[in-house]
């Protein structure tokens, strides 16, 4: 019996569509094709056009109508829909993927039933698979195998701690995007790890998997198997890719169920001469027949995989979601390469010997000590008296002495050599003096690294004519610095020639170069990554720095993993970084400019700003970020400025809150007691700083707890000040996100608090806001606090915990809404919101319209200032005015907050 007509059940009458589905050869359509399914409607998404076939159904290109996306639509066979267990696995599918949310795993959007047929919607990956990719191209190279491998076990490392084991991972479930993105799709055959297994579909004695991947334990019960199954068939799909067969190609089915269980893991060096020992080890580790021998976890495999990486000139690029490729090309043969250094080093050595050969050379070379400019040059200006040429203390001399010319020109090149050979016998080139033809011998500013502030007792050496590097004076209480007037900068005294960023270690050292100079680097990128934990960054330039071709320098994004370090710009120099994202071979365009893992930075006294180029593609879910911050972060903001440019209106935020790799693993976190703070967590603060653009200022996409506090700052946002986005996990048992104002005047086009859950629910955590002496003003009609997706009324009401008092609010129409998706919504003017938190809030705040000096609602954000924050002091009433708890103006001193320069164009 055909199943478009088994019985008259719920596919009864549908045969027409079934067959357009999934055509059979007597119905004349080429079954492999997609023509039939074109234009054919399940719910709400439209076939594009069949794209693969399998023993549980078809999948299928598809538009989400509603979200106006493409999606792959997999749809469950009318044969398979009358099977109950079949159903259930199906719907077990869209469960486990449900549980992940990572870059490299197919997401899963939507679950649903129409006309009989089962389907899930899942992400649409533009790519090949590896399979394919080992059909077209023959086995891969061992970079390219260990890089898709590496992503594979960064996705394990995410599912395993989710407790979903795939047990299907083979090259035709591994898809390669365009961007050079692995992704694991089909998780048909993944279950969810629990005690208790009578969920589970499968029973003993029945084997799911693929034979040439299946690990022997899963093959035996795969009901009682974890991570390390999936481990041992990416290390067969990984002997694949190397080798360009599976590991045992030959035999029966049960013949190979046997070569797992029993065989020596096969050494793909065999057949393929370009794996090294170190690659086959690690691969054949990871086919150990007892589950025992094979790596325990995906961590302990990547750090493996790593050291391989590393040998084979990969590298990985960014913290999530890696994708690994060769830092360049190689070039050319050993001689080649390395004939350059072979030479100078060979020189060098002749030199050297002829100084011992000869002791009285250099002398004779180079003239009398007294009269010799090739001898000066040797000098650091700074251990003697600087005479008229002496230059600047710090620097080497370099003025030519009209009166030995002759002995200059005739002794040159002797005395270059000396300075090589001395420099090559005390350990290595000096680092501070870049070669010729360098962008800065040419001129540009390099940046320094300095360590952490110096106590107060201890002498630092001041430079000559020019501010020293000593911090500001701290803020009292919570109130920021005044910025200084631009009249003292400009009576600046003349400043030192010195690096324009420089590191000071933690212990009050300058980090030198052999030579006794700070060490410069050309980019803010290098800095960081050269800088010890604990030192400090500074920064002695003011606007952008300029390069050696004359252009304004722009900044890369650039890491900060596990250190604490402070980037500012030193007394007198007010510094503007401008970041732009950067391209990446084989993964395409970072759009996170600064990437916080585990790490902490305190930024002082600069301005920032950020230019987000409309023509870059994002992703689902995807923001460009000034900063990605990804969990237990510490970062603080003070006397600084930034600016946004989003001409395209992307989704962006000045900081993305998302979930670290191991946030989560084995499911343990420590939360304390609300009101405790736990250093392990987020601490986000911003203290007498001005913030301006085209973003919200916060987008959390996790739900891991932190403290968000913004003190005497302005804000001028097209989006929100939070916008709270969740994730898969589910939050752990009392945790909480904090927002903290205090004196802080914002123009918010989105609010104060947005909140989305999406069509399918993700896990939402509690935000509970502490907000006093605020003014809050919007120029849109968006209520203060919205909420919206597929979460209930109740559930929404459960997310908000609100502690405030002498808040002002303008221009807002209703303070609370929410709209689920399904049921009706709710909103909830101010005197409503006032009975919600009395009597503990909002008994001294006011909603209605505030007096300012400029209509400053009204222009476009960018072109925001402090001065335009000043409220009208002449106005009759004016609620704001004195009536903050200290007894000041309520929100922010306009004169306390540094004014942002221009914002720079995009630069080179």
């Amino acid at each position: 019996m055909s199943p478009a007509g088994a019985g008259g059940g719920p596919l009864a009458g549908g045969s027409a569509l079934f067959r357009r589905l999934f055509p059979s050869d007597s119905d004349g359509a080429d079954a492999a094709g997609s023509s039939s399914a074109a234009g054919v409607e399940l719910d709400h998404f439209v076939i594009e056009e069949r794209i693969g076939t399998g023993g549980m159904g078809a999948v299928f290109r598809a538009v989400d109508q509603r979200l106006d996306r493409v999606v792959a639509l997999k749809v469950l066979s009318p044969g398979q829909s009358h099977d109950a267990s079949s159903i259930q696995r199906f719907r077990n599918e869209a469960r486990s993927a449900a549980r992940l949310d990572h870059d490299n795993i197919a997401r899963v959007y939507y679950f649903g039933e129409d006309r009989g047929l089962q389907f899930i919607a899942f992400e649409f990956v533009t790519g090949t698979n590896i399979r394919d990719l080992i059909q077209q191209h023959g086995r891969l190279e061992p970079a390219e195998a260990v890089n898709y491998a590496l992503q594979v076990a960064t996705a394990l490392v995410h599912t395993a701690a989710a407790g979903v084991v795939h047990r299907d991972i083979k090259p035709s479930n591994i898809i390669v995007a365009s961007n050079g993105r692995a992704k694991l799709v089909d998780l048909g055959l993944a279950r969810k790890q629990s005690s208790d297994s009578s969920a589970d579909l499968t029973i003993a004695g029945t084997t799911l998997g693929t034979f040439d991947y299946i690990s022997p334990e899963q093959a035996k019960d795969p009901r009682h198997v974890d991570v390390r199954s999936d481990i041992y068939s990416l290390g067969c799909t990984l002997y694949h890719m190397l080798t360009g067969e599976p590991p045992y190609p030959e035999g029966t089915v049960l013949q190979k169920l046997l070569d797992h269980q029993g065989k020596e893991p096969p050494d793909p060096r065999r057949k393929s001469p370009r794996v090294s020992e170190q690659l086959a080890g690690v691969v054949r580790k990871m086919m150990a027949s007892d589950p025992r021998h094979r790596y325990a976890d995906p961590e302990s495999l990547i750090r493996d995989l790593m050291f391989v990486a590393g040998s084979l000139g990969l590298r990985g690029i960014p913290a999530d979601g890696l994708v690994w490729t060769r830092a360049q090309a190689d070039r050319g043969s050993f001689w080649e390469r390395h004939l350059g250094w072979m030479a100078t080093a060979a020189a060098l050595l002749l030199i050297v010997f002829l100084l011992k050969l000869f002791p009285h050379f250099g002398r004779e070379v180079a003239g009398p000590e007294n009269g010799s400019q090739a001898a000066r040059s040797l000098r650091v200006a700074g251990s003697e008296p600087a005479g008229p040429r002496g230059g600047t203390p710090g620097e080497i001399s370099s003025q030519p002495d009209p009166t030995d010319r002759a002995a200059a020109g005739a002794s040159s090149a002797g005395a270059a050599a000396i300075d090589s050979a001395r420099r090559f016998l005390v350990g290595g080139p000096d680092e501070g003096r870049k070669p010729p033809g360098t962008a800065e011998a040419a001129g540009e500013q390099p940046l320094a690294v300095l360590p952490m502030p110096m106590p107060p007792d201890a002498a630092a050496p001041p430079s000559a004519g020019g501010p020293t590097t000593a911090d500001p004076p701290s803020v009292a209480g919570s109130r920021p610095n005044q910025v200084p007037p631009a009249a003292a900068i400009e009576a600046a005294p003349p400043r030192p020639t010195l690096p324009a960023i420089t590191i000071v270690a933690a212990d009050g050292s300058t980090v030198l170069n052999d030579l006794g100079e700070p060490k410069g680097f050309p980019t803010l990128e290098g800095a960081c990554a050269t800088a010890p934990d604990g030192s400090r960054i500074e920064l002695r330039f003011d606007g952008r720095r300029i390069g050696g071709d004359g252009r304004p320098v722009v900044d890369e994004p650039l890491r900060i993993v596990k250190k604490k370090l402070t980037i500012k710009g030193v007394d007198g120099y007010r510094p503007l970084l401008h970041f732009r994202h950067k391209s990446v071979q084989a993964q395409g365009d970072v759009i996170q400019m600064v990437t916080l893992d585990s790490g902490s930075v305190d930024l002082i006294d600069l301005d920032l700003a950020m230019t987000v180029d409309g023509g870059v593609p994002l992703g689902l879910d995807e923001h460009w970020a000034l900063f990605s911050l990804q969990g237990e972060d510490h970062v603080r903001l003070q006397g600084v400025t930034v600016s946004v440019a989003n001409d395209g209106n992307k989704p962006a935020a000045l900081f993305e809150l998302v979930a670290g790799l191991g946030g989560t693993i084995g499911g343990m976190k420590t939360i304390k007691t609300p009101g405790s703070f736990d250093p392990r967590r987020l601490d986000l603060r911003i203290d007498g700083s001005f913030i301006r653009g085209g973003c919200s200022l916060i987008a959390a996409k996790h739900t891991e707890p932190g403290r968000i506090e913004i003190h005497h700052s302005g804000l001028a946002l097209e989006g929100a000040v939070l916008d709270l986005l969740g994730g898969r996990d589910r939050p752990p048992e009392g945790a909480e996100l904090e927002l903290r104002l205090e004196h802080v005047t914002a123009l918010v086009g989105g609010g104060l608090l947005r909140v989305n859950s999406g069509p399918a629910p993700r896990e939402l955590l509690p935000v509970r806001v502490s907000a006093r002496d605020n003014i809050f003003a919007t120029n849109t009609s968006v209520s203060l606090v919205s909420m919206a997706g597929a979460t209930g009324i109740d559930d929404f009401r459960r997310l908000l915990r609100w502690e405030g008092d002498k808040n002002f609010y303008d221009q807002f129409q209703t303070a609370w809404s929410m709209a689920p998706s399904l049921e009706a919504g709710m909103e909830f003017g101010f005197e409503e919101w006032k009975r919600i938190w009395r009597p503990a809030s909002e008994s001294g705040s006011h909603a209605g319209a505030i007096g300012w000096e400029a209509a400053w609602l009204a222009k476009e954000v960018l072109e925001v200032v402090p001065a335009d924050l000043r409220l009208d002091l002449a106005a009759r009433e004016n609620p704001p005015v004195s009536k903050a708890s200290d007894g000041t103006d309520a929100g922010v001193a306009a004169g306390t907050v540094p004014v942002p320069p221009a914002v720079p164009a995009e630069g080179p």
